[in-house]
């Protein structure tokens, strides 16, 4: 059980009401993730901006950076993060295979070069906080620009810093209609 109550939508501070709005057409629920950050209407607008430009397709794709928020959460045993974002790394087309190897040991061979370097620099990065290991630096470099690093580095960040707050607060896993979860 959360240890701090959601906000209802209808309960939210009438200036969040687009995001909740945004959230009810994409997903069919808010996130309690942000139900919860909505005690905080500040706070819960510079989350959701950092969440929403982080994921955006940018010169990484939507899939690959689901993939690396799977990962981490996998890492960090964010069940609630894992509740949503296996299924969304599903549909920006991560396989059911690869889903499996997230969610157990680490990434199989069907991971193309380029997606196993981010993987293990996510999982590098999760697992030692105080660095990452030049060769595994080196490898993401090899299949990466300057921007798609920062945008891989961004993801994970973002992941460990969101399993960290849910996990603390124990918050509820979001319940998504079957037509769109």
């Amino acid at each position: 059980m959360a240890r701090v109550a959601p906000v209802e939508p209808l309960q939210a501070a009438p200036s969040r009401k687009p995001l909740f709005d945004d959230f009810l057409r994409e997903r069919g629920a808010v996130p309690n993730m942000f139900r919860t950050l909505a005690h905080d209407p500040e706070l819960l607008q510079a989350w959701f901006a950092m969440f929403r430009t982080t994921l955006r397709e940018g010169a990484v794709s939507t899939r690959v950076k689901e993939i690396v928020a799977v990962r981490v959460s996998k890492l960090n045993s964010c069940t609630y993060c894992l509740g949503s974002h296996t299924g969304l790394a599903r549909r920006f087309g991560a396989t059911d295979p690869q889903i499996a190897a997230l969610l157990d040991e680490g990434p199989p061979a069907d991971f193309a070069p380029g997606e196993q370097a981010a993987l293990a620099f996510a999982e590098e990065m999760t697992k030692r906080p105080q660095g990452v290991r030049e060769e595994t630096w080196e490898e993401l470099r090899k299949h990466w620009s300057e921007r798609q690093v920062v945008e891989i580095v961004a993801v994970a960040a973002m992941f460990n810093s969101f399993n960290r707050f849910n996990n603390a607060l124990q918050v509820d896993l979001t319940v998504y209609p079957s037509k769109l979860g």
